[in-house]
């Protein structure tokens, strides 16, 4: 009796661990995860205070994909107090919002740069660096990030483990020896 005990304890631990590496395997390539990211540069030499100053980037969009973040990573000289508007254009331009899909493709990014009018410059200089974070719906884009690749080969090894276990449990049920 103890030995069937065993057998179920090892065939039980092998299915949950076999259930546990599938999920964790399928959890991994959602389309939740899939992303892009663009990095924005821009440099505006001679700026005058209350004077706005403009400048366009083209950047390559891979899929179809909603704008979903845009942050100022640096901001450097006279733009460090500079207020700064960005625009995303494709057929028209919007402000970065909530909601907004691009299509893949080429995409413009404008930004008006325009210092307060009791800044103390006259020409001075700066540049600013961002990023444009989108994602994809349908899995569209490449699911991307560390974790992702960890999280597959961890479910894998518990799905083997599982599969493993189960075998086992199954093989010392079915053994004429196991009865002695």
């Amino acid at each position: 009796m103890e030995f069937i005990g065993s057998a179920l304890t090892r065939a039980v631990a092998g299915i949950v661990a076999l259930g546990l590496g599938i999920l964790l395997a399928l959890i991994s390539v959602t389309p939740a995860q899939a992303e892009q990211t663009i990095d924005i540069s821009f440099s505006f030499p001679k700026l005058l205070p209350g004077v706005p100053a403009q400048q366009t980037g083209t950047y390559q969009l891979q899929q179809d994909a909603e704008l979903v973040s845009v942050d100022w990573i640096n901001r450097s000289g006279i733009l460090a107090d500079a207020l700064l508007e960005i625009e995303i254009c494709q057929e028209q331009c919007s402000p970065p919002g909530a909601g907004a899909m691009f299509t893949s493709g080429e995409v413009d990014v404008r930004v008006q740069v325009t210092l307060p009018a009791d800044a103390e410059t006259n020409g001075g200089q700066g540049a600013a660096t961002g990023r444009l974070v989108f994602t994809a719906e349908e899995n569209e884009l490449a699911v991307t990030g560390a974790y992702v690749s960890s999280a597959l080969l961890w479910g894998i090894a518990l799905a083997l483990v599982g599969a493993v276990l189960v075998a086992l449990a199954r093989r010392r049920t079915l053994s004429p020896s196991a009865a002695d």
